[in-house]
Order: structure tokens, then sequence, then C-alpha cells
């Protein structure tokens, strides 16, 4: 079962970096942008917690000047040069889209990442700068009874955080800003 699991996940993990090379350029183009300016990039998860918000704010694959967009209920003060991170468990999230369209009266860039069953068909996707889909993440491991388990979204969804932190560390890295940060 755990060979078809890890099978299975490396799958999944192909189909995110194949179905999002563009936009995770994009969102770290931009993300670098915002470090090596005056802007700040800030997190904020809407939903299930999947970790994204904790690793890019104070985990072991942290991205400098990035903190919490709303920290003991006080949503921090944002402008055109900030660019705020919001992940959602459901891209058709009620409250990700409200802050994301709050956020983007107030100029800032918004990259939205978030699970979605096809293109085209969500609303999150289409009002985010840039939008890295993780997938509609079903379960993958079959059991005798043809039922399956094993829904991979926490997982994927990191996945996406991490691809997308290593691509702007190596934006950082090129242009030799990573010593300045």
């Amino acid at each position: 079962m755990l060979k078809i699991f890890t099978t299975q996940l490396l799958g999944v993990f192909n189909t995110i970096q194949a179905n999002n090379e563009m936009e995770i350029e994009d969102s770290a183009r931009l993300i670098a942008q915002t470090l090596i300016s005056e802007g700040k990039v800030y997190v904020h998860e809407c939903g299930i917690s999947h970790g994204i918000a904790g690793e890019a704010v104070s985990g072991k694959n942290r991205l400098p000047k990035t903190d919490l967009l709303i920290k003991e209920g006080y949503t921090a003060e944002v402008d055109v040069a900030d660019c705020v991170i919001i992940s959602t468990d459901a891209a058709e999230s009620h409250n990700a889209l409200i802050l994301t369209e709050q956020l983007k009266e107030k100029g800032c860039t918004v990259i939205g990442i978030s699970g979605c069953e096809a293109e085209g068909e969500s609303l999150f996707k289409d009002i985010v700068d840039v939008h890295l889909n993780y997938g509609k993440n079903s379960p993958i491991v079959p059991l005798n009874d043809h039922k399956k388990i094993g829904q991979p979204s926490a997982v994927a969804a990191l996945y996406t955080y991490y691809i997308l932190y290593l691509t702007i560390m190596e934006i950082l890295d090129e242009q030799d800003f990573l010593r300045i940060l």
C-alpha cells in the first residue's frame, strides 16, 4: 500500500509541476521583485491549514521579509508595494474571495494557491494575479472494496509552496540578492 501511495504521490507532484510551470515562474518573479524592493510579502491561509503560512513565515524554508497577513486578530497594513500569498483548500472559499478583492482594491499583488477541479472554473483563480493550482486531489490508494483512501491535499499544497520557494530563492541567488536580504 505504501508503494502505491508513493508512486501515485509522485504522479501528483509531476502534474503540479507540469501544469504550473509558467505560473510558478511568474509568481516567483513577482515575489522576488517585492522582496528586493520596499515591499513585504504576507501569507494567509483560508480554510483548512496546509502549513504554507507556517513554513513561509517561520519554517526551515521561510521567505525573507515575510509575515502573516492576519496576526492576533489584526490585519497588516498593506499597500501597492506588497505581495500577498493566499492559500485555500477550496478555490471557491468565500473568505478567500472577499479578502482577495479587498487586497486588490489596495493595489496589492495577490498570488493564489488552491486546488481546482479543472482550469476555467474558479472565480478565485480569475481574480488573483497568478494562480497556482495543486489540483482537486482525490484519494489515491485503492482498497479491496474499490474505495480509495489517502487524499494528498495537504502534501500537494506544501509541494506547491516548496517549488515556488525554490524558484524564488533561485532568482534571488542568480541576481546576488540573497546576501542583502
